[in-house]
């Protein structure tokens, strides 16, 4: 069956068929470019399934793709002239000699596919993902590659594409430590987890670039333009920011320790404070209702400091001191307060659901008033002056000794991760255990008469006792209401 090269939509051969089962797989697909054939609206090729479809040199001119999946189609010489494949999939595809005049292929997957003497001549590739596509003697002149992935792609002498952004794939595949880029424009330019440590990057410019990961340690970068950059876990090690622009960038969780900042850079107050705390420490100072979720303040000193009602959500405070602060009402949701100081903290009624607190030190500290749910305690450092609601308690000593043979009956342990406790011959009738979470839980030999268990996730190494169905008791196994 083949598909003729001519007309302004797919045209079939007119033998009567629309396309057989090898090459569309689903019907649907058959009946839309039936329809397509006839001049009538392509809508139903949005978010089609049309993996390893075969229209090597068909004409699919004015067609809306758009989120269509063409992984490993064989695509050689296709005319996608005027075409919409916005957030297509087109990964490992044979796209050789393929034409894409005026297509718009805003955050397209081409990754690995072969794109030899393609041409995309006044395409809008915003976004696309080109990671170890082979580009070679493609024509990508005057196409803006914007925020566009080249890592690893196969650029040839005689790949048609702009200096800046052959620049761009050089740097994001071999990475750019110790190279002179001064005054270069990389502006939007996608660098993620790119070296660039010990670069000359002076008055670069990398305005919105995104630099997520990357390894900045060392690099003079005084009076570079980096407004809007996206640099997410960057490191700055030495880093030298005087005279940079960092206005509107994103900085979450960037290491900012040891970087060199004067009164000429331009950096948001949030991340002023982020570098002030990293090379002066914050003991004793008053950060009543500070804003600081998601940044790196590990091993930051934060003794006895005041961080009453202070927003700390998904902040590295690992190995931090916190000891004798004041955390009340403070927001530590899913941070990483892991070997973190706590010690004579007072953490009274904070929200601490879901933070990290292995090799925690919570001797001494006021905990009333704080919830655990979703927070395990395994490992963590209480004592007898800790002050913490008995469920709590309760389950850190489950964590901590064990729960093997124990009598549980008739106690609270809702809403607690209980992941790989073993409760052999623990008696647990009537225990509350709803919304627990037991993956990999030892419940083999366990007591769980009159047990509840409504919503408690579980997985497949959980061991139940025999005959026991909880399902039927009212657990839920893990993915099967698409949640792991």
């Amino acid at each position: 069956m083949a598909v003729t090269g001519t007309g302004t939509f797919v045209h079939l051969m007119p033998d009567g068929q629309v396309l057989d089962a090898t090459d569309f797989v689903h019907y649907q697909v058959r009946s839309a470019l039936h329809r397509v054939s006839h001049g009538q609206s392509p809508e139903e090729l949005i978010q089609t399934n049309l993996q390893q479809v075969k229209l090597a040199r068909a004409s699919v001119n004015q067609a809306d793709l758009s989120l269509a999946d063409l992984s490993n189609a064989d695509l050689q010489h296709v005319d996608f002239t005027g075409s919409n494949l916005d957030g297509a999939l087109l990964a490992d595809a044979d796209i050789q000699g393929a034409v894409f005049h005026q297509v718009s292929l805003i955050g397209a997957n081409l990754s690995r596919s072969n794109l030899v003497d393609a041409d995309f001549r006044d395409a809008t590739l915003i976004g696309a993902d080109f990671t170890g596509a082979d580009l070679t003697n493609t024509d990508l002149n005057n196409v803006d590659l914007s925020l566009v992935k080249l890592q690893s792609a196969i650029i040839s002498d005689t790949t048609q594409i702009a200096p800046k952004w052959r620049l761009v794939a050089s740097l994001s595949t071999e990475g750019g430590v110790e190279q002179d880029l001064s005054g270069a424009n990389l502006d939007m330019a996608y660098l993620e987890y790119t070296d660039l440590s010990y670069s000359i990057l002076r008055d670069v410019s990398l305005h919105q670039a995104v630099l997520r990961g990357s390894n900045l340690v060392g690099a003079d970068m005084q009076g570079a333009d980096l407004t809007y950059a996206d640099l997410t876990d960057a490191q700055f090690g030495d880093t030298d920011l005087r005279g940079a622009s960092l206005f509107g960038a994103t900085l979450t969780n960037a290491d900012l320790a040891g970087a060199l900042l004067d009164e000429t850079t331009q950096l948001a107050e949030e991340f002023r404070l982020v570098w002030e705390l990293k090379e002066q420490g914050g003991a004793g100072l008053d950060l009543s209702s500070a804003s600081l979720a998601g940044q790196n303040l590990s091993g930051v000193d934060l003794s006895g400091a005041t961080l009453i009602g202070a927003y700390l959500s998904n902040t590295n405070l690992a190995a931090a001191d916190l000891s004798g602060a004041l955390l009340t009402g403070a927001v530590l949701s899913n941070t990483d307060l892991s070997g973190a100081n706590l010690s004579g903290a007072d953490l009274s009624d904070a929200q601490i659901d879901g933070a990290l607190l292995y090799g925690a030190n919570l001797s001494g500290a006021n905990l009333a008033g704080v919830s655990f749910v979703n927070t395990p305690l395994y490992d963590v450092e209480l004592d007898e002056t800790t002050q913490i609601e008995p469920k709590w308690r309760l389950v850190w000593e489950l964590m901590d000794q064990g729960a093997a043979g124990r009598d549980l009956s008739e106690v609270d342990l809702s809403d607690t991760p209980l992941i790989g406790m073993d409760f052999s011959d623990a008696v647990l009738t009537s225990a509350d255990l709803s919304r627990a979470d037991l993956s990999s839980a030892n419940l083999t030999s366990a007591d769980l008469d009159g047990a509840i268990l409504s919503g408690t996730r579980y997985d497949e190494f959980t061991g139940w006792p025999e005959d026991f169905d909880p399902e039927v008791a009212g657990a839920i196994l893990n993915g099967q209401d698409g949640v792991e």
